[in-house]
């Protein structure tokens, strides 16, 4: 076996070598970044996850965590009985199914939604009574709230 040919065999052992370790070193990065996506997942599928999100969305000068789960409303000419009884129902029936509930939270765009549900899957969703409010203006909240709107409608 000459030099040369010795020169070869050692160089393509060399780069054989390398091509193991290569593969070593992305099987451990595949490995790892497929952890991260797990923990993010898991991460993501709880209720504090869930009230974070409504926290970056809300306003900061209203934001109060003491608030969650607590029931209030505005009681003026702008909302009639049934509104607040429809409000009052639907809150006990989120608060029972185990959802952390925010009662007229005011958004940075500043609209005002009768209830935030944080669900313990990290989900949320907002809930609007609609007793006399018209279709038009149940459109216009479903684009500008910032999480997927649900109606309960009482009876006009």
């Amino acid at each position: 076996m000459s030099l040369i040919q010795f020169y070869h065999i050692i160089s393509k052992l060399t780069r054989i070598k390398m091509d193991i370790e290569e593969k070593r070193r992305m099987r451990k990065a595949t490995q790892y970044d497929r952890f991260l996506n797990r923990q993010k997942t898991k991460q993501q599928s709880t209720v504090d996850y869930g009230k974070i999100c409504v926290r970056e969305a809300a306003r900061v000068d209203t934001w109060s965590t003491p608030h969650h789960s607590c029931f209030r409303c505005t009681i003026g000419p702008g909302e009639t009985d049934e509104h607040i009884q429809l409000k009052f129902n639907e809150w006990l029936k989120l608060r029972r199914a185990g959802a952390t509930v925010y009662c007229e939270l005011i958004w940075k765009n500043g609209k005002k939604s009768d209830l935030v549900a944080c669900w313990p899957n990290g989900e949320v969703e907002i809930i609007e009574i609609a007793v006399t409010e018209s279709d038009e203006s149940l459109k216009d909240k479903e684009n500008y709230y910032p999480f997927p709107i649900r109606v309960v409608r009482g009876e006009k």
